[in-house]
Order: structure tokens, then C-alpha cells, then sequence
């Protein structure tokens, strides 16, 4: 409910709302990783045989096909610059989901041949929290973030108010056209849909991440100049109760907590956040938000384990299907092509 006794579900137990995440450039992270080497790597050992030729389809299909995707790394955050602390901490929580929807994709382009009912509507129950996530993060920035930001710097370039809000029209367009693209998985072949959800992918996060990167390049100086920690600190304040009012609270604040990596800094920012109303109500609120985390364990983060696990069945069945299909004396083919596509969890 609004404002109060906790959204429900649309996180985390306190080993999945960090993960494993990465703070560089070309580093992965994921939700519980399964496998830091992601999808991508079946294609290696196999295009390093040249004259291979697989007889699977399938098998074909999955060592063939590469998901490209931006940088993912995490900004800096609880490290003692607490002027870039203002905008990586939510920052921080989009980047996480968008690794996670990369490796969902990912699985699906690989299993495009295979891909049922169930893959699809777990794909959108996830997107669904996701597409969520970026629209209130547009409002914060718009209702609270910048009007306590604009008063230290001019917003120039894609920061400007007109500038900022056209872009976001585009990034929402493009969420709904992923949106969209579920009905159309409906009655068409995923192999003909699934190309569409990836062009939207693909002008929906290098825009967004350049406008993450340009706001923590240029106004962080500015906020320092003007405010002092104390100050951030009252802001951060502002910021707990936006989201305590906010209609999907907890699983907000779940996602907020779940690229933090500083288990002190974590567990300060949770119990501020629970500190809402009277004892009475209090009680009803911490009472709610320990029961999200297992729904948005459950119904959100698992979804990325599920995902893996079925590209671990998909990929023992397409090789399988190699060796049957090889079994005329090319057989060596199926074993290295089992070797190029071997995924562990971390």
C-alpha cells in the first residue's frame, strides 16, 4: 500500500541483494552468477577447430550465437565519495537488473529452438519488475534528485531538462516495445519475435548508461562545491522516505540493497528505512518487508537460476543430439563441441 504497511511483492535474502558484481569495465556480475563466463563461451573451442561443422541445429545455434553487451560495471559507491554516492546508488540498482536481463536474453537467443510458454512468461514476470524499476527511478530524479542538485550546477547537453526528458521518452518507448513483443510470442515463432526484443534491447541500454555516466561524470564536483556530507546525509533521508511512499516500497528498497556490497553500510541503510510510524506500525512494516524478501527471492531473483538451469538442459540435449547425429564416425565433433560449451557456476 501506499505510504505505508509495504508493497508486497512485486527482496532478497541478505546473500542474494549483493551477489557477486563487478566494479570494472568488462568484468561480469549476475544474480548468484551461474557462471562468470556466461553463454558466450560456447563459441570458443569451436571456432578455434575451423573446419568443424556441427550436424546439430541446435547445438549450432547455441555455439554460434554471442548477446552483445555494454558495460555493466558498478560505480563506486560507499567508499567515501558521498557526492558520487547520490546518484550511484540507484544507478547501481538499474546496472544490476540489466546484467540480469542480459543473461535472461542471452539463455533465450541460445534456446530460440526450443524456447515454451513458461520461459516467456517468466521472461516478462521479471521484466515487469524491471521496466518498474527504470520508470521510478525517472521520477525520483525528477521530483527529488535533480530540483536538490540544479541549484549547484547548469545542466547542460543531455542533462538539460528538455534534453533529459526526451531521452526518457525514448527509453520508455523502448521498454514498451519489449513489452510489447510478448503477445507476439503468442502466435509467432520465438526465432521471428525474439530479434525485435533484442533491437529494443539494444537501443534501450547504451543510452541509458550514457546518461548514468555523463550525470556521475559531471555533477558530482558540483554537489560537493555547495553541500557538505551532512548534508547528503539529510538527503538520503529524503530519498528512504520516497521510496517508503512509493506503491512497490520494499521491493524497491531490495533492489536498491542489492548491489551493495558493504554489509555495515546495508544493514544502516535497511534500518533506516524500517524506522517508519509509530512502534505498532513499525512492527506491521518490519513484518511485511521479511516477508518480500522471499517473494522477490522467489518470484524475481530465481528466475535467473531457473534460466540457467534449463540452458544446462538444453545444452546436455543438443549435444546428445550431436552424437547421434555423429554417430556415423564424427563423433569427436560432439565431444569438443561439449567441451567449447561447459558453463559452471562460480
Amino acid at each position: 500500500g501506499e505510504g505505508g504497511e509495504g508493497g508486497g511483492l512485486r527482496g532478497v535474502v541478505d546473500g542474494m541483494e549483493s551477489g557477486p558484481v563487478h566494479t570494472a569495465p568488462g568484468e561480469r556480475m549476475g544474480s548468484q552468477r551461474l557462471g562468470s563466463q556466461r553463454l558466450a563461451v560456447g563459441s570458443l573451442r569451436v571456432s578455434q577447430q575451423g573446419s568443424m561443422r556441427l550436424s546439430s541445429v541446435r547445438l549450432r545455434k547455441m555455439t554460434e550465437t554471442v548477446l552483445k553487451e555494454p558495460p555493466l560495471y558498478l560505480s563506486e559507491y560507499g567508499n567515501g565519495d558521498w557526492a558520487l554516492d547520490v546518484l550511484s546508488f540507484p544507478h547501481n540498482a538499474v546496472r544490476r537488473e540489466m546484467s540480469d536481463m542480459y543473461y535472461l536474453v542471452a539463455s533465450m537467443q541460445k534456446r530460440v529452438l526450443d524456447l515454451g510458454h513458461e520461459d516467456i512468461d517468466d521472461f516478462y514476470d521479471w521484466f515487469d519488475i524491471f521496466q518498474m524499476l527504470v520508470q521510478w527511478y525517472f521520477q525520483l530524479e525528477e521530483k527529488l534528485l535533480l530540483p536538490w542538485i540544479e541549484p549547484t550546477t547548469y545542466l547542460a547537453g543531455i542533462l538539460d531538462e528538455a534534453s533529459r526528458g526526451k531521452l526518457k521518452e525514448q527509453l520508455v518507448a523502448r521498454l514498451q516495445d519489449i513489452d510489447e513483443c510478448q503477445d507476439r510470442f503468442s502466435h509467432l515463432p520465438a526465432g521471428e519475435v525474439l530479434p525485435a526484443l533484442i533491437v529494443a534491447l539494444d537501443k534501450f541500454s547504451p543510452k541509458l548508461l550514457e546518461y548514468f555516466n555523463e550525470q556521475e561524470r559531471a555533477l558530482p564536483k558540483a554537489i560537493s562545491s555547495v553541500y557538505s556530507a551532512d548534508d547528503k546525509a539529510k538527503l538520503d533521508q529524503r530519498v528512504l522516505d520516497y521510496v517508503r511512499n512509493s506503491e512497490d516500497n520494499h521491493l524497491i528498497m531490495h533492489l536498491l540493497l542489492r548491489p551493495i556490497k558493504n554489509d555495515a553500510l546495508k544493514s544502516d541503510l535497511r534500518k533506516q528505512y524500517l524506522q517508519h510510524g509509530g512502534f505498532f506500525q513499525r512492527i506491521r512494516f518490519r513484518k511485511t518487508y521479511e516477508k518480500s524478501r522471499k517473494d522477490f527471492r522467489e518470484q524475481h531473483a530465481d528466475i535467473v537460476k531457473q534460466f540457467y538451469k534449463r540452458w544446462g538442459s538444453a545444452q546436455v540435449a543438443a549435444v546428445e543430439e550431436e552424437e547421434r547425429l555423429g554417430a556415423d564416425g564424427n563423433g569427436k565433433m560432439a565431444s569438443a563441441a561439449s567441451g567449447a560449451l561447459s558453463l559452471n557456476p562460480n
